[in-house]
Order: C-alpha cells, then sequence, then structure tokens
C-alpha cells in the first residue's frame, strides 16, 4: 500500500505547474525578444558602415599604390539598396543590400597620394540607415584635402540632412 501511494506520486508535473513555466518563458521571452531585434538591427548598421569605411580605404591605398587617381562613384541621395562603384575596387563593386544612403557627395576622388577632393569644399558626409524606419543613423564623415575617415553616430533628430558637425563618436 505505501508502495503505491509513492508511484501516484511521483508521475510528472501538474498541469498547473507546466502553465506556470511556461507563463514565466512567455514574460521572459515578450522582454527579451525586442532587445534582440534591436541588437540585430544596430549589428546590421554597423556591418554596413564598416563595409563602406573598407571599401573607401581599399580605394585610397589603390590610389597610392599605383600612382593613379581613383574615383568612388556614389549614388544620388536617398537611395534605397545603393551601389557604390569604382574601377579601382579589386573586389568588385559595393551593393548595400536592406540599406539606405543620404550624401552630399556625388563622388570621391583620391589622388596619387591618397589625398581627397570630394565633389563639395566641405566636409563629405554619408549617412547610412535601414530602410524601415527605425531612426537610427550611422555616419562616415571624410575630410577634404588630406582623405582622413571618421565614422560615428548621426543625431536621429535630422532625418533628412548630411550636417557633418551631427556625426559624432560612438559613445
Amino acid at each position: 500500500m505505501i508502495l503505491s501511494n509513492l508511484d501516484r506520486k511521483n508521475r510528472g508535473f501538474t498541469l498547473l505547474e507546466m502553465m506556470v513555466v511556461v507563463l514565466i518563458l512567455g514574460v521572459l521571452a515578450a522582454l527579451a525578444v525586442p532587445s534582440f531585434i534591436s541588437m540585430n538591427k544596430r549589428a546590421k548598421l554597423n556591418s554596413g558602415l564598416t563595409d563602406l569605411s573598407t571599401l573607401l580605404q581599399e580605394v585610397q591605398r589603390t590610389a597610392i599604390r599605383k600612382g593613379n587617381a581613383c574615383t568612388i562613384t556614389l549614388p544620388a541621395s536617398g537611395t534605397t539598396n545603393p551601389n557604390i562603384n569604382s574601377p579601382c575596387l579589386l573586389a568588385g563593386n559595393l551593393k548595400l543590400d536592406a540599406f539606405k544612403i543620404r550624401n552630399n557627395l556625388t563622388s570621391i576622388n583620391f589622388n596619387y597620394r591618397g589625398d581627397t577632393s570630394t565633389s563639395t569644399a566641405n566636409k563629405g558626409t554619408i549617412i547610412l540607415s535601414l530602410p524601415d524606419g527605425n531612426n537610427e543613423y550611422k555616419c562616415l564623415v571624410i575630410s577634404p584635402g588630406i582623405g582622413l575617415v571618421r565614422t560615428g553616430n548621426y543625431d536621429a533628430t535630422d532625418a533628412t540632412g548630411t550636417d557633418p558637425a551631427k556625426c559624432t563618436s560612438p559613445q
């Protein structure tokens, strides 16, 4: 008789216990999923900015190595899925799928010393965002003359501009 009571008590979990566990897992998932999605979008944006910065450095090094000028042609500002072209790219053109680009440049020219002459007299600014409107922007600023490139976060309140002063270093 004592043995049969033990068998009944050790059969498994009750329905109530299972429902409590499922409820706790649901609450944890509801808290974690938005953060994970945001982190994933931020990582994608950082990856696109890194690709763009690497492309600029590659063209600059190619101009120095060949001793010839190299030009990068940028798409029109506001373009989604931009294609960035240069005959000096070793791996071919860069297509930034699922990105939106804003810029105040039409092209970037690197001379044989790696110096730049951008199509504007001021600093050239390129801003990347995701087209889903998440209000997070990454920027790349090119200094005219010496060809220095810096990257950072662009002020989210300026959804249409390309002011290099609003490109701040990541915290």
